[in-house]
C-alpha cells in the first residue's frame, strides 16, 4: 500500500477505501436513506467519520498514525458525490 518512498499512492488509498465502503454496503445504505428522504445527501464529514471507524475495525488501533496519513489522502467529497449519484440513479430520481 505504500510506494517506494513510504507514502500512500492515490490509487491504493482510494481502492482500499472503496473496498471498505463496499464491504460495509455504503451504497445500499445511501440508497435506503434517499428512498426514505429524497433530499438526503451524504456528505464528506459523514464519510470521514465512517472511514475512521472502519479503519479502526479493519486495520486496528495500533495503526492510528497510519490512519491519519491515509485519511488525508482521500477526497471524501468525491466519494460522497459518487454515493449520492449512485443512490439517485438506482432510484431513478435524476431522470
Amino acid at each position: 500500500m505504500q510506494n517506494d518512498f513510504g507514502s500512500w499512492t492515490n490509487y491504493e488509498t482510494y481502492r482500499t477505501y472503496l473496498d471498505i465502503f463496499e464491504v460495509n454496503n455504503c451504497l445500499s445504505q445511501a440508497i435506503d436513506a434517499v428512498r426514505n428522504e429524497t433530499s438526503y445527501k451524504i456528505n464528506a464529514d459523514e464519510l470521514r467519520s465512517i472511514a475512521r471507524d472502519l479503519f479502526y475495525e479493519r486495520i486496528g488501533a495500533h495503526n492510528s498514525l497510519l490512519r491519519e496519513e491515509f485519511l488525508a489522502e482521500v477526497n471524501f467529497n468525491e466519494i460522497a458525490d459518487f454515493l449520492n449519484m449512485g443512490a439517485r440513479a438506482e432510484l431513478r430520481l435524476d431522470e
